[in-house]
């Protein structure tokens, strides 16, 4: 409801005007969690009702819709099951949706205005209170943030500042805290850093313009007094941050005065992290947990601001701010946290690689052939690659593709490759895998390089025999059945 007898213009010109902001509004939201496929949704209820699905429209997603209850329930987004790792890579790349659905679990975040405009924005702030933070509402990286706004005027240029970069911008209330990123894998807090401004500290003789190149030089000789890797430029933000302590770039600052370069602690621009995991409290990790839980990601990044990480986050200003599903993880080399995180695709080495057969036989035949048709005839995930070529899901891969083994393990359906070879295309072109699972030679062998080429498979297979003598059909049986052991043992990704 609006009080159009409230408007500074004239009621045809609010009216106008209201209209134009409600468009740009809803084309800021058209990238929302569900608003492109409401159409596809309705089918997909319609047919739960009719097979007595369980079934809604989630009040924590907007636009999703969940068939079933609990535990055993899928969020669709259209047609899209949002199940792991899609249901967080999908909201969080929308920091409206993002927050909305932690705040329907009742996690702690910041009120937060909505507006297409700059004078919208300026409106927004002084709703909420000064100081105030500035963000396009689907950017990252940091880019169009501005922290600590403390004016009209400033909250307008910052949003036109957001807008360069989004298409939307949100206001919320700066909180001045300490900003910590936490790094979850696999339910587990793995790391958790105190992400700290840039700073420079005063000599009672040098210009803050002087101490910042000073601290310039020294970053790039990798020399400076803490762990920043980027420079300082002297933007805006530094201009703001400078003139919120009553400074500028020509002031003098007294000898031991440390001097906040900028608000954005950020490492890219000139911020840098302590690690803090050992002084984090119970109950805050117990709650970036409970977080992971619900966005039911492998691993995240978590933002959040808080007094006090070694104290529960209940007993103090706490909120969350955003969080990453695909974080920069490279400053951080040999940390356990990058363990964790392989370990997530691959608990043990084995267990991820491809299963392998070799079959060494000077007179194929239709062997290869004949393998490949009682692999389909199984319904096998497996590839055949023999004197014949290598056919993939049925296709045959021309032969300057590269080595077949690299073929098949890059093929995400098969559970099992099979090399069919003859000892002169082995000696002419090897193995093409590290390790082979179950090998045989079938006949003959021992002249020319045959016990060389004997003692190269045996040095790389797990298990060795001699192929039974029979028709190229009960070779082919053979492998099959070795196959399908090998293709039960795998475990399902």
């Amino acid at each position: 409801t609006v009080d159009l007898s409230r408007a500074t213009l004239p009621p045809p010109a609010a009216t106008a005007r209201m209209r134009s902001t409600l468009r740009a509004l809803g084309a800021a939201t058209a990238n929302l969690p569900g608003q492109k496929h409401e159409k596809s949704a309705a089918v997909l209820a319609d047919a739960a009702a009719r097979l007595g699905v369980p079934w809604r429209w989630s009040t924590t997603c907007s636009g999703a819709l969940a068939i079933g209850e609990g535990r055993r329930q899928t969020l669709f987004n259209g047609s899209c099951p949002l199940s792991a790792p899609v249901l967080g890579s999908h909201i969080s790349t929308h920091k409206l949706a993002s927050k909305r659905y932690l705040e329907a679990f009742h996690l702690p975040t910041v009120p937060d205005r909505l507006v297409a405009r700059p004078d919208a924005a300026a409106a927004a702030a002084v709703a909420l209170g000064f100081p105030v933070v500035v963000k396009p509402v689907d950017s990252s990286l940091g880019r169009g943030i501005s922290l600590d706004v403390r004016t009209e005027e400033g909250v307008r240029i910052a949003a036109e500042r957001a807008l360069a970069h989004g298409t939307a911008v949100m206001v919320e209330p700066y909180l001045d805290l300490p900003d910590f990123r936490a790094f979850v894998v696999g339910r587990e807090l793995s790391m958790v850093f105190r992400r700290n401004p840039p700073y420079v500290t005063g000599d009672g003789a040098s210009t803050v313009a002087a101490l910042l190149a000073e601290h310039n030089r020294a970053v790039a000789e990798h020399r400076q007094a803490f762990g920043s890797r980027y420079p300082v430029t002297a933007d805006d933000d530094v201009h703001r941050t400078l003139g919120n302590a009553g400074l500028t770039l020509d002031s003098v600052p007294e000898a031991g005065r440390r001097v906040i370069l900028r608000t954005n602690p950020l490492r890219a621009f000139g911020g840098y992290p302590v690690d803090v995991t050992a002084d984090t409290h119970p109950s805050i990790a117990d709650l970036l947990r409970r977080l992971m839980a619900l966005v039911r990601l492998p691993m995240a990044a978590i933002d959040f601001r808080a007094e006090a990480i070694d104290r529960p986050w209940d007993e103090q200003r706490f909120a969350f701010l955003e969080f990453n599903v695909r974080p920069d993880v490279s400053s951080y080399p040999g940390h356990p946290m990058l363990d964790a995180i392989v370990r997530l695709a691959a608990p043990a080495g084995e267990s991820v690689r491809l299963p392998t057969l070799l079959v060494v036989d000077p007179d194929p035949g239709e062997g290869p052939a004949l393998l490949r048709a009682a692999i389909g005839a199984a319904g096998l995930a497996a590839a055949v690659a023999g004197p014949d070529g290598l056919r993939l899901g049925g296709v045959r891969v021309p032969d300057d593709g590269g080595p077949d083994h690299a073929r098949m393990v890059e093929d995400p359906t098969l559970d099992v490759a099979i090399h069919w070879t003859t000892p002169e295309r082995l000696a002419r072109s090897g193995l093409g895998a590290d390790v082979i699972d179950q090998a045989w030679f079938a006949g003959g062998g021992e002249d020319g390089d045959g016990p060389a080429l004997r003692a190269l498979v045996q040095s790389r297979a797990g298990a060795f025999a001699s192929l039974p003598e029979g028709s190229p059909a009960e070779r082919a049986a053979v492998v099959l059945a070795a196959a399908e052991r090998l293709a039960g043992g795998v475990p399902s990704s």
